[in-house]
């Protein structure tokens, strides 16, 4: 592999870790910053934040 070919391989792959890590973010919405719809089992219960910060 040449190197031109690694860094994007290693970038694309480091941009691909950070946006799906964001798109989970948002759709578990731990802190209820967004607003995301609550749905039973996957991100209905959230701590307070009083008690985390």
């Amino acid at each position: 592999m040449s190197t031109s070919r690694y860094i994007i391989v290693w970038t694309s792959a480091v941009l691909l870790l950070l946006v799906g890590a964001g798109i989970f973010n948002l759709a578990v919405d731990p802190f209820d910053v967004f607003g995301m719809r609550r749905i039973d089992g996957f991100n209905a219960t959230k701590p307070d934040r009083k008690s985390v910060v």
